[in-house]
């Protein structure tokens, strides 16, 4: 594969992870210091959803955490 072609498809993969992220932003609570990834086919259609890396309970408690900012105590 030559170089251009590895560029598109690294340009074309961001795009679409942009993408993905734009449409669930809105919908979901991210929480800073845990990665997550999209399983993408060959044809760069999402396998699955955004998944993090992590053990269960540490996300769970971040995307809370995440979601409490800014509410009134």
């Amino acid at each position: 594969m030559s170089t251009s072609k590895k560029i598109s498809k690294l340009n074309i993969c961001t795009i679409i992870l942009l993408f993905m992220l734009y449409l669930q932003i809105m919908g979901i609570n991210l929480p800073t210091g845990i990665p997550f990834y999209y399983e993408l086919d060959e044809d760069l259609k999402p396998v699955k959803s955004m998944e993090f890396l992590g053990d269960e309970e540490t996300v769970k408690k971040a995307i809370a955490s995440v979601a409490a900012q800014g509410k009134a105590k």
